[in-house]
Parts: C-alpha cells; sequence; structure tokens
C-alpha cells in the first residue's frame, strides 16, 4: 500500500508540474487527479502464460495456454536450428528457451547440444553450449549461481553409459567444468534432475538425479558437485524407472516412475531432505494408470486454475517401448498427452493436453513460463 501511495504521489506531482501547460490545453487540474486516480485503481493487464513442451518425435517444442491447455502453436519449429531429439528444456535468467539437442546416437546430423531460441518468438539464436563436450545431453538447469547444468550420458560407454553433469558458463555458453564427473556415486542412464533444499535450513542446495536403470535417485552437493549418497535406493516403494523429478510445495520429492513393456506408470513420493526420514517411501502420490497414465516422464507443479496459490501436479504421458533407445524412443500414435492431477491429493483432474493436440508426440521435459529454472517451483 505504501509503495501504490508513493507512486500515486509521484504521478499527482508530475500533474501539476505539467499544469500550466495543459492549462494552454484547456484541460485543468482537476481532470488530471482524476485520470491518476482511475489509472491507479485499474488492474494492470497481464500476459497469458503458456506451458511448453518438448515432443521428442517431431523435433520441435509446442506451447498450450496454460489455463486451459488449448493448443497454441509450435513455439520452436521443428528442426529449427538443427533441433533434433529436445530433451529436457527451461527458460533461462536471460528470459530465453534454452533446448538440449541430440539426445540418440545421430548418425552425424543434428546437434549434441544445448541450443537457445528467442524468449518470446521461438526463433533459433544460438548454439550456447559447445557440442563436442556433451554425447547425449539430457535434463537442463540453470544452478543457484546463474551457470547451465546439463545432465548428459556417455553413449559411447555402452553398455555401462556413464553419466555427467557438464557445467557452462550462464551467460557466454563457455565451458566451465564436469561439476559431476562421470560415473560419480555410480551415475549412469540418467533422466531428470532438481536442485533442491540441502535439509540443513541454511538456504543451500544440493542437486537430485533420477538414474534410470539403476532406479535410483543420487544426491551431489549443489556447490561441489561431490557424490553425497542415494538418495532414494534402488527398488524402493516399487521404482522402476525414474524420469522427471521435482520437489512439492511440502518440500518431498515427487518421481515420475515409468514401468516396462506397456504397463501404466506412477508417481511416486518420498520424503524430503529436511523430513526425519530424508529419502524415505511415502506412497503412490499418482496411482498405477490413474486417468489414463501411460509412461510418465516429466513432471511439474503448475497452477490449478484458480488463482489461490494452489499447485497442481502435470504429468508428460505416452506409450513408449522402452527397447526403443538407441534406434528412436517411437511413442505409439495418439498416446501423447499432459495430465493434471490434484497438487495435495493426488487425485487426477483432467487431460490437460489431448492426445497428439499440436502434433504431439513423445512429450519428455516441460516448462511454464513461470517455472524456476533452478528448482522447477512454479512462480517462484
Amino acid at each position: 500500500m505504501d509503495k501504490q501511495f508513493d507512486e500515486l504521489s509521484k504521478s499527482l506531482a508530475e500533474g501539476v508540474a505539467l499544469r500550466g501547460a495543459l492549462r494552454k490545453f484547456g484541460i485543468g487540474l482537476a481532470c488530471v487527479l482524476l485520470a491518476v486516480l482511475v489509472m491507479a485503481a485499474a488492474p494492470m493487464a497481464q500476459a497469458d502464460g503458456y506451458l511448453l513442451v518438448s515432443s521428442l518425435n517431431t523435433n520441435s517444442i509446442l506451447r498450450y495456454n496454460e489455463t486451459t491447455g488449448a493448443f497454441v502453436d509450435a513455439f520452436v519449429l521443428g528442426k529449427s536450428g538443427g533441433l533434433r531429439d529436445p530433451f529436457g528444456l527451461v527458460f533461462g535468467p536471460d528470459h530465453n528457451l534454452y533446448v538440449s539437442s541430440g539426445i540418440e546416437a545421430d548418425n552425424g546430423t543434428g546437434h549434441r547440444d544445448v541450443l537457445r531460441f528467442d524468449g518470446t518468438t521461438g526463433a533459433f539464436l544460438d548454439d550456447f553450449a559447445d557440442q563436442n563436450l556433451l554425447t547425449s545431453p539430457r535434463a537442463v538447469l540453470f544452478g543457484p549461481d546463474g551457470n547451465l547444468y546439463v545432465a548428459d550420458t556417455l553413449l559411447s560407454n555402452i553398455p555401462v553409459n556413464l553419466g555427467q553433469v557438464v557445467r557452462f558458463n550462464g551467460v557466454t555458453g563457455a565451458f566451465m567444468d564436469y561439476f559431476v564427473p562421470p560415473g560419480s556415486g555410480g551415475l549412469s542412464n540418467q533422466a531428470g534432475m532438481v536442485f533442491g533444499p540441502n535439509g540443513t535450513h541454511d538456504g543451500g542446495f544440493d542437486l537430485y538425479i533420477a538414474v534410470i536403470f539403476q532406479a535410483q535417485i543420487l544426491r551431489f552437493d549443489g556447490r561441489t558437485g561431490a557424490f553425497k549418497g542415494v538418495f532414494v535406493s534402488s527398488g524402493s516403494g516399487g521404482l522402476i524407472n525414474p524420469a522427471g523429478v521435482v520437489f512439492g510445495p511440502d518440500g518431498n520429492l515427487y518421481v515420475a516412475n515409468s514401468n516396462l513393456d506397456g504397463i501404466p506408470g506412477n508417481v511416486l513420493v518420498y520424503q524430503g531432505p529436511g523430513g526425519p526420514s530424508p529419502g524415505a517411501f511415502l506412497g503412490k502420490f499418482v496411482t498405477d494408470g490413474s486417468g489414463g497414465l501411460l509412461q510418465p516422464y516429466g513432471i511439474l507443479f503448475g497452477p490449478d486454475g484458480n488463482n489461490d496459490g494452489k499447485r497442481d501436479l502435470y504429468v508428460a504421458s505416452a506409450s513408449i517401448s522402452w527397447k526403443s533407445f538407441g534406434t528412436g524412443l517411437q511413442a505409439a500414435p495418439g498416446t501423447s498427452t499432459v495430465l493434471r492431477y490434484d497438487g495435495t491429493t493426488g487425485a487426477f483432474k483432467s487431460v490437460f493436453v489431448s492426445a497428439g493436440s499440436g502434433g504431439l508426440q513423445n512429450p519428455i521435459f516441460m516448462t511454464f513460463t513461470e517455472t524456476n529454472p533452478t528448482t522447477l517451483n512454479y512462480g517462484q
């Protein structure tokens, strides 16, 4: 209220200073005051928010209205700037969109790096991260230090497929270091990652990474990258193929859990690092196949549509043959959706993005325009 009063007083002072000029046109001070008061009382118009989804099989990024789920456009057109197999995506501190490209062995075509696109138009800007340093880039985040972190899997190490996290300068894109060295703590074939609380209540962060085939969530020091331990042990609560990971408003860790061979997946929840038993299984937040859930991948908390500060959980879902890894990661036609669940109870609410809307094929990770690029929190 004090801020609004100060702004109003400033506007009034400027109006008085212009009084002489206005009188030349027959405009009285009362009119100036009335106009200022009306503008101060009127609500500011706000731009629509959007949900952006990486559509792996169309090599594009699709945009949807964040309130209705209606298709808006192909924000990044197929193969724009050499985009191939888009996986992770996030809006950076500069309000542009960063997308990891080239998850699969691409036979010399496309890119294996992080591409940058204009955050307003979707136009290709540049190859932000050096493709010669990445083999199979997946999740992307901006760390608490403002730099870009890329989860990368070294496909040349098959069958081990060691994982690493590569850090690039958040302004220039220059290589900085291997923040998590290859294979640290058993890191391999990783999918989602997120910076979350370190549990010491000092405001610090740790990095949590889902390891697909080992069915674990690993934890690394958010400042040094040092391995801190297995946060969620293999198979805990039925964990089979962890993909997207995100901390909820309650401070607990939510994990998209994809089953094999077409068996419906679920979303599991584990106690956060600030609880009495960090990493302990708490239950199935979204039960097997709820609302038509198939193989879940990216998960995000986002708006519930009521503008009351509460959050819903959004889950990217498709029918994926896991045997197709390395041969295209193709999703079955007509199965690609984004589903919405109550952010408190996990109850199914709606099909937010209908099957194939806008040409969606194999949705992987998602971001809202208001998603925090570090913690993946909505509007924070």
